[in-house]
C-alpha cells in the first residue's frame, strides 16, 4: 500500500517551503551515467540491493519519454529505486527533478550527481574524439583495396 503523502512509491512528499522543486537541465548528459552516479551515491538501499545492471539501465533509459521530444506531454519517468538503491528522481528527455534524492541523501546531492555525470559524459566524449583523431583503430576493419573516401555512388536504373 502506498503511503498517503507520497508521490513516489513510499517516498516522501516535499516539505513545505524548504524544498527546491526546480528542474535541472540534463541535456547532453549520458542518462545511463547519470543513473550510475545516482546509484553509487545513494545512501539508502532496499533488502534487494544488487550490483548496477547496465542492461537494465539501457532498457530504462530507452523509455520513449527520454528518447523523443514530446512537448505536448507533461509526464515524467519516475525512478523510485534501481537495483535496490533508493533513487527518487523524475526525468524527461531534457530535465530532471531530484528533490526526493536530496531529502534522502543531503541537500545538494542531486545537483552534485548531475554535475558529476556531466563531467563523466564530457570526459567520455573527449576520450572518444581523441581516439578518433589519433587514428586509433576500432575492431571494424576495411576490406582490402577499399578506396579512400569520398565515395561516389552511381545508380543505374534500366
Amino acid at each position: 500500500m502506498e503511503h498517503p503523502r507520497s508521490t513516489f512509491h513510499g517516498l516522501p512528499r516535499p516539505a513545505s517551503g524548504d524544498t527546491d522543486l526546480s528542474e535541472v537541465d540534463i541535456r547532453g548528459i549520458d542518462k545511463i551515467l547519470l543513473l550510475r552516479v545516482l546509484y553509487n551515491e545513494a545512501r539508502l538501499s532496499t533488502t534487494a540491493v544488487r550490483p548496477f545492471d547496465y542492461d537494465l539501465a539501457r532498457q530504462v533509459m530507452a523509455a520513449p519519454i527520454l528518447t523523443t521530444d514530446m512537448p505536448h506531454v507533461g509526464s515524467w519517468l519516475s525512478i523510485s529505486s534501481f537495483c535496490g538503491r533508493v533513487i527518487g528522481v523524475a526525468l524527461t528527455r531534457n530535465t530532471a527533478q531530484g528533490w526526493i534524492y536530496d531529502q534522502l541523501n543531503e541537500p545538494g546531492a542531486f545537483d552534485r550527481a548531475v554535475a558529476r555525470a556531466r563531467q563523466l559524459t564530457a570526459d567520455t566524449l573527449r576520450r572518444r574524439a581523441g581516439a578518433l583523431q589519433a587514428g586509433v583503430r576500432d575492431r571494424e576493419g576495411e576490406r582490402e583495396g577499399t578506396p579512400p573516401p569520398p565515395y561516389n555512388f552511381v545508380i543505374h536504373i534500366s
